[in-house]
């Protein structure tokens, strides 16, 4: 189906009618205007129900420019459901990050739908999370056994943090890190909260442990288990997640992939302090999402290691 009933619109039907060795078939168009015109087959609100109606795999947008404000809430709308999504390329600018093109006999269309690596480069991927957690699980070993005991000699409380986050597909994970607060610095506070820079929660050992990022040793443990992956969005904490997921729109699209000790988002921007700032973040972990590859991951290492090498911290 296609969205929308314009010149660029009826252009794209035509041109997928008389050419279906494309691998195309258009049923009709969906609007808000000329309901009453032949192939028409709904309005834009009833999209779910003509998609599982005529059993639609395929929809494009071909929306006029002064609709342009609403199609994050058309593409929201059906971006759970089993169809892929192109967007017509003068409506690139709102939705950034998405570069996927396909040519229909001159007529560059985007692909806005979730196409991750293929299986042989997402197992080259998983390969280099086992190497490199093991190689750093060994490596790192007199560097833990040394926090362990300044952690213990600095503060009360246990060695080792650990918190439920959301994985992968929204599985739910025990995440694990050497712990840089004082034992329960949350119980005095409603909903959740970020740790800032000068944060009173913070101890003298864990704000030398967060500059360097050596608090995130232990995650070495859920890369080996399978739980996380070396590269990609950050895990949230279970009630951030839900606090979020039905206010942002396409925020649930960060759990299509393992969330990572490091990201894309993590080497451009630094602690959240604001709603705006969360939503820059996730159009950082989006694009990662969209450009996987392990050639983004490896760029991704190396200007975490530079960043680490400053002494930038998170």
């Amino acid at each position: 189906i296609i969205v929308g009933y314009n010149e660029s619109a009826t252009q794209i039907f035509d041109k997928l009618y008389e050419n279906p060795e494309l691998g195309f078939k258009p049923i009709g168009f969906v609007c808000d205007d000329n309901l009453g015109e032949k192939d028409i087959l709904g309005a834009i609100a009833d999209i779910e129900q003509i998609i599982e109606k005529h059993k639609i795999t395929e929809v494009i947008f071909a929306i006029n420019s002064s609709h342009h404000e609403s199609l994050l809430s058309y593409l929201y709308k059906i971006d759970q459901l089993p169809v892929r999504s192109y967007i017509h390329p003068d409506l690139y600018d709102i939705v950034t990050g998405q570069t996927k093109l396909i040519q229909i006999y001159g007529l560059a269309l985007m692909n806005i739908s979730m196409q991750l690596i293929p299986w042989w480069e997402s197992q080259i991927k998983r390969l280099l999370d086992i190497l490199i957690s093991v190689f750093g699980l060994v490596l790192s070993a007199p560097i833990s056994l040394i926090t362990a005991i300044c952690i213990k000699l600095d503060s009360k409380g246990g060695i080792i943090f650990k918190q439920e986050r959301i994985g992968k597909d929204g599985e739910r994970f025990c995440i694990y890190k050497f712990r840089s607060m004082y034992e329960n610095p949350d119980e005095h506070i409603v909903g959740y909260q970020f740790a800032e820079e000068d944060d009173p929660r913070i101890t003298k050992v864990g704000k030398f442990l967060r500059k360097w990022r050596l608090d995130e040793i232990p995650q070495l443990l859920n890369i080996l288990k399978g739980e996380m992956s070396f590269v990609g969005p950050r895990p949230d904490a279970t009630q951030f997640f839900e606090e979020n997921v039905d206010k942002i729109p396409f925020y649930h699209r960060r759990l299509l992939v393992r969330p990572g000790l490091t990201g894309y988002a993590q080497i451009r921007q630094n602690y959240h302090e604001s709603n705006v700032e969360i939503e820059n973040k996730l159009r950082y972990d989006l694009y990662y999402v969209e450009n996987l590859s392990v050639r983004l991951d490896l760029k991704i290492i190396i200007s975490t290691i530079r960043f680490l090498l400053l002494g930038k911290g998170r």
